[in-house]
């Protein structure tokens, strides 16, 4: 029950903070259509000077109401000024004056979505464990009642995700994959302030494709890598056969770290990408057809990037003292790459 409401609270989290508007793109109300003050109406019957008529729908254009000229006067009234705008508040020619505005923008979407998922991979990191609050309150020598709020709120994280670690894990994966289709559809909207709209079954698609392909298999495989290269530099250091240079050399950090690194290259993220570029092209209605010519086209691409990309990203993953840090820290490099598979995955080229 916890698992459950840890990932539809997390999809709907970042569903909101993604979905709400930023104060400057809010986009301004259509005004609408008037037609010319004294102009003859659909049925050529003339309106009173300065008077506002509305524009014939066929027609859709909107005119501004002639000036009123004194007659006693010689001097020719000013020009009526266009309405502010410009042209981009113009009806379309026969169309309609209204047009649809969404209030995102890619700008304000990556801002916001960067916010988010940095605000919750924090609240996971070990940053928050009591003893380093208590050491940065000390050394900032903040007013008591600060440090006791601020000791409050880090032991109830901490608690809270030492009784409910998978939860925490499961649902930052959520957020993950939510934060990177999002993202992928930003980039492709194109200018940073033009508006667009999200395709939220494309989210849900996608975060679904990711659990299946990524997220639970990368918890079983990083837990199962953590186990046996534990027991196997422990049977290391333990042999009386081995050089103690050798044995060093094998239970290294870094080198264990690099181990790990090639073959989850090798073995799982060949099988992951693969399934991820199936499941896109399957969930999207492609047929068996479709499928392969997704992978003909794709997965090469998709595997030698994931190598440049992982070569480095998983020495730092698998160089993490503990097995539930890995995930956090693997995390936030697949937001990064799973941006580009959602674009990847959803592009035309070949």
């Amino acid at each position: 029950m916890n698992m459950r409401a840890s990932l539809l609270f997390a999809l709907l989290a970042t569903a909101v903070v993604a979905q709400q508007p930023a104060p400057h793109d809010a986009a301004r109300p259509a005004e609408p259509p008037v037609a010319a003050a004294g102009a003859a109406g659909a049925d050529g019957e003339a309106a009173p000077p300065g008077e506002l008529r509305v524009a014939d729908d066929e027609s859709g254009e909107a005119e501004q109401p002639a000036p009123v000229r004194d007659a006693d006067s010689d001097v020719e009234p000013p020009p009526v000024q266009p309405a502010a705008g410009g042209a981009c508040d113009a009806p379309r020619a026969g169309g309609t004056s209204r047009r649809r505005a969404s209030a995102l923008t890619p700008r304000g979407v990556h801002r916001r979505t960067a916010g988010f998922y940095a605000g919750c991979t924090a609240v996971l990191m070990p940053l928050w464990e009591p003893r380093h609050v208590q050491s940065l309150v000390s050394t900032l020598r903040l007013p008591p009642p600060v440090g006791a709020a601020l000791m409050a709120g880090a032991s109830g994280v901490y608690h809270a995700r030492q009784r409910h670690m998978l939860p925490c894990l499961l649902a930052h994966e959520v957020i993950t994959d939510v934060s990177a289709d999002i993202t992928a559809q930003a980039f492709e909207a194109g200018a940073p302030r033009s508006p667009f709209e999200l395709d939220w079954r494309r989210v849900l698609r996608s975060t679904s494709v990711s659990l299946i392909s990524d997220d639970f298999p990368f918890l079983l495989w990083s837990r199962a890598l953590w186990v046996v290269t534990e027991r196997l530099a422990h049977r290391l250091r333990a042999s009386r056969s081995l050089s103690p240079r050798l044995v060093a050399f094998l239970t290294n950090r870094l080198t264990v770290s690099v181990g790990k690194m090639i073959v989850t290259q090798v073995v799982y993220e060949s099988a992951s990408n693969a399934l991820y570029l199936a499941l896109q092209a399957a969930f999207r209605g492609m047929g068996w057809n479709g499928v392969l010519t997704e992978l003909r086209h794709k997965f090469f691409k998709c595997w030698c990037d994931g190598v440049l990309f992982w070569s480095a990203a998983h020495v730092v993953v698998f160089a993490m003292p503990f097995w539930w840090l890995q995930p956090i820290v693997d995390n936030t490099f697949t937001l990064f790459f799973n941006t580009y598979l959602a674009m990847l995955a959803h592009s035309t080229r070949h």
